[in-house]
């Protein structure tokens, strides 16, 4: 009778054998020591899912239309009936931040949703393949990395005009060389393992490499970078918005209310600090919230808390 053959993960102390069942519940018990023993890691996942969810039922928990104009009510400070003020057109600061962070949220995840997919399908075939696809790839790449992805946001955003779907494509452009390059590392190790060598000697498609083989063992490195991405894609998006090429008025950003609460900076510091504020601590969550993961995922600490 055969043996059954086990699939070598990254993550598996090869001196120790072990099903694959003990291995995904020695990664999930890894994975939640981490974040509880990491008090910043664990509020900022608390955090993240608190504003996710407000952001989605933004519609229901706002208490006044972020759009709607009220000319008695313009430049009012903090108050009971406006909790953060109101701006320069009597809009409600906080009905416009919550309503903000479902565009901050949204061209964060898709950007970096379309540049994981496509970035680690490139790097993964192009380490698989070598020779001179990989040459091809990594080149053209490397050229678009050259150039900063906020300048390569405003060039974009010029040629095509300024939407929402422009700003994604701009974003998920800047962030597809880094995440083809996280899989790229790994892959190139991969493929010279027993497990994946056998794999091509008996036939198998590029294919079935990749999604069987590959993937599972990379995917903590890139789903680490997709967490780091969103931070800088929610940042790059409020960079561009306040330099009126991004999301456009009256619809409200991070960005834009930044912008247009800059000339009242010192009469209503309101107007802009607060959205400044929201873009700050969000940003700051993501970045920790990422940190936290590449713990969790990092394949010394597993082994040491076996």
């Amino acid at each position: 009778m055969s043996e059954p053959v086990m699939k070598e993960t990254l993550f598996t102390d090869t001196s120790v054998p072990e099903t694959l069942p003990e291995v995904e519940q020695s990664r999930k018990n890894v994975f939640w020591s981490v974040f509880k023993k990491s008090k910043l890691g664990m509020f900022s996942l608390i955090f993240l899912l608190l504003t996710i969810t407000i952001s989605i039922l933004a519609p229901i928990i706002s208490p006044y239309d972020p759009i709607n104009q009220n000319a008695a009510e313009r430049m009012l400070p903090p108050s009971g009936d406006h909790w953060l003020g109101t701006d320069a057109f009597g809009r409600d600061i906080l009905s416009r931040i919550i309503y903000g962070s479902q565009t901050s949220l949204l061209v964060g995840f898709i950007s970096v949703l379309i540049s994981s997919l496509i970035g680690t399908a490139l790097g993964m075939v192009a380490a698989l393949k070598g020779g001179l696809l990989d040459d091809i790839l990594m080149r053209i790449l490397e050229s678009i990395q050259a150039i900063p992805m906020l300048l390569l946001g405003l060039m974009l955003l010029v040629a095509l005009g300024s939407n929402t779907t422009t700003l994604i494509i701009a974003i998920s452009l800047g962030l597809t060389v880094s995440c083809a390059r996280v899989a790229r590392g790994p892959t190139l190790e991969l493929k010279e393992k027993e497990f994946v060598r056998a794999s091509i000697s008996y036939g198998a498609s590029t294919f079935r490499i990749i999604v069987v083989h590959i993937l599972p063992n990379i995917l903590g490195p890139v789903l680490v970078m997709a967490t780091l991405h969103m931070a800088s894609a929610i940042r790059v998006e409020a960079s561009l918005s306040f330099l009126g090429l991004g999301i456009q008025p009256p619809h409200p950003t991070w960005g834009n209310m930044i912008q247009d609460g800059l000339r009242f900076l010192t009469s209503a510091p309101w107007v802009a600090v607060y959205p400044g504020v929201a873009l700050m601590v969000v940003v700051i969550a993501f970045n920790i919230f990422g940190d936290t993961l590449r713990d969790a995922f990092d394949p010394h600490i597993i082994r040491e808390r076996k």
